[in-house]
């Protein structure tokens, strides 16, 4: 019986789990972020999206500090974060004016479902990304995009409320608000502006260059000598 039921947990789990992950369709992600290459190794993957509606780049790895950290921790890691020579990054901004107006039917700059022009996590989390809000049905962070390590749990924003609280935002139900400073929370490291390089605008080598021409000279020259002995 205990088996039985220990398995049931785990494939709630398990599907938990599954349930996260790029979704095609769903938000703005697929026309709004754009793949950024920060360490010149094409071979490992994008380390960054930048976000053309924001006009800011996100790092890939949502996983921060791969744990939770006070805000005034957090701080101290996103403002001294270096890749690959590239310094400047901070936490992501509260956009919305004044202290929070908890709303619970959503539109508000805090409490459920904020209006997403409030903050820059809140705009990837209900518009880029497209995912619901509690206790709207299916709510919580299902599309992840192409983003690693997202915790469906709370992050810091970059602004304080007064001088003991800051604010945050759940990406656990897609709510808005501020809390102390001093519990611990996730960070996602953003910088502004475009940083980084598209895979695309990489030009070929002129040795590369070299080589492709000296090769389809070698085959021109192959054809038309099939063409004479025939």
């Amino acid at each position: 019986m205990y088996t039985a039921i220990l398995q049931v947990i785990i494939g709630l789990i398990l599907s938990s789990f599954a349930l996260a992950g790029p979704l095609a369709g769903q938000g703005t992600w697929e026309t709004t972020l754009h793949g950024r290459d920060m360490d010149g190794n094409a071979k490992n993957g994008f380390e960054a999206y930048y976000d053309s509606s924001l006009n800011i780049t996100w790092l890939k790895d949502a996983g921060g500090l791969n744990s939770t950290a006070s805000w005034d921790d957090a701080q101290a890691w996103v403002s001294n974060l270096n890749i690959a020579g590239v310094s400047g990054w901070r936490l992501p901004a509260y956009l919305g004016t004044g202290g929070p107006n908890y709303n619970f039917q959503g539109g508000s700059n805090a409490g459920y479902r904020p209006n997403p022009v409030t903050s820059e996590l809140a705009h990837l989390y209900y518009i880029t990304l497209g995912n619901a809000g509690y206790p709207s049905s299916g709510y919580g962070v299902k599309n992840t995009a192409e983003f690693d390590n997202i915790a469906s749990y709370y992050y810091w924003l970059n602004d304080s409320y007064g001088r003991s609280e800051a604010w945050l935002f759940s990406t656990e139900g897609g709510n808005q608000g501020t809390d102390r400073k001093v519990l611990k929370f996730y960070a996602w490291a953003v910088h502004a502006g475009d940083v980084g390089t598209p895979y695309a605008s990489a030009v070929p080598e002129p040795s590369s260059l070299a080589l492709f021409a000296a090769g389809l000279g070698l085959m021109m020259t192959v054809s038309r000598r099939k063409k004479v002995k025939s």
